[in-house]
């Protein structure tokens, strides 16, 4: 299940973004909290600020028709629009905010320490690179797939949005509605390492490394 030409094609209509740290400013102390789907082309935005600002997130996978993170993110935010962040360190108390280009403005300005790269900046260029990078994909990620019953598994992975390899795992991620810690490992990071994707599935007790082994796992465990 070698990584297909579409995953590496969508990395690369976004400039290898996601794959380097920018410059940083401070660190949270808790990770943030962000639900999404990966077909969408403004979570991909999301998703890409949050990887280059190297922050460790928890993921609500929130597909099409999915039932179980989706109304708690319209709880939170009064409407059903995605992506969803949801930043538990402000002082005034957990913040949440919607639309792809507010939420990468709020995350440069707490946690950047330098200029918001040019296709993340709010306009119709960035966004429409991010939507044609997302249809090469042809809606995976998009949709609820059927798992197995049971609780949720307690998964970390280790991935930067950059990285084609990854795409599928968190496709299926996100189609499963399974949440997981994410933490991003783009080139400068500290989780950066040999052996990326890499997914510890904590329940299972297994690590897997490589996009094949991950998504292999994922179908075998939880499908």
């Amino acid at each position: 299940m070698r990584t297909s030409i579409g995953a590496r094609a969508a990395s690369a209509l976004r400039a290898g973004l996601g794959t380097k740290i920018v410059p940083l400013g401070p660190r949270p102390e808790l990770p943030l909290e962000l639900y999404e789907f990966e077909g969408c082309p403004f979570c991909r935005k999301a998703r890409e600020a949050i990887s280059v600002l190297d922050l460790s997130t928890q993921v609500w996978p929130c597909p099409k028709q999915g039932k179980r993170f989706r109304p708690r993110a319209v709880a939170l935010a009064g409407k059903a629009s995605f992506p969803t962040l949801v930043d538990p360190n402000q002082a005034e108390g957990a913040q949440v905010m919607q639309e792809s280009d507010r939420i990468v403005e709020a995350l440069f300005a707490r946690y950047g320490a330098g200029e918001v790269p040019s296709l993340l900046r709010a306009g119709d260029a960035g966004n429409a690179l991010s939507g044609l990078s997302t249809a090469l994909r042809a809606g995976r990620g998009t949709l609820l797939q059927a798992r197995k019953p049971g609780d949720d598994p307690r998964l970390v992975l280790y991935a930067h949005e950059g990285q084609p390899e990854a795409r599928p795992i968190k496709e299926r991620l996100s189609e499963l509605e399974l949440p997981y810690l994410w933490h991003p490992d783009a080139e400068g990071s500290a989780n950066a390492s040999e052996g990326s994707p890499r997914l510890i599935d904590e329940t299972a007790n297994a690590t897997l490394i490589g996009g094949d082994a991950v998504t292999r796992h994922l179908l075998g465990a939880y499908v």
